[in-house]
């Protein structure tokens, strides 16, 4: 189906990016393949997010509560969104209230 034709290859790329980041990189370089896993990262999710409003449009889905760490979450996709941003001429920041937890529940 559709899920299998979009994920396969992203998987494919992200996997290879995970294999890349572990080899002999300089500073730089590092850098560029820690963007290019976070991409690949959300670009998956993004895709994961559109199935899943299809199905839910289709009524064939039901919300789902997980735990997730905000702070990873964010920090791992702000340098690319942040970059998108400057591209645009615009300054995006984030920040996360002290107060609040590290784990949270959402789908």
């Amino acid at each position: 189906g559709v899920s299998h034709d979009l994920r396969t290859p992203l998987n494919a790329i992200i996997g290879f990016t995970d294999l890349l980041a572990d080899s002999e990189l300089d500073a730089h370089q590092r850098e560029q393949v820690k963007l290019c896993q976070a991409a690949g990262r959300t670009l998956l999710g993004l895709i994961d997010t559109l199935l899943d409003l299809s199905r839910l449009k289709a009524g064939r889905m039901t919300l789902q509560k997980e735990a997730f760490l905000l702070r990873e979450f964010l920090a791992e996709r702000m340098p690319m969104l942040s970059q998108q941003a400057e591209d645009k001429g615009l300054n995006l920041q984030c920040s996360v209230d002290n107060g609040l937890p590290d784990r949270l529940q959402g789908d």
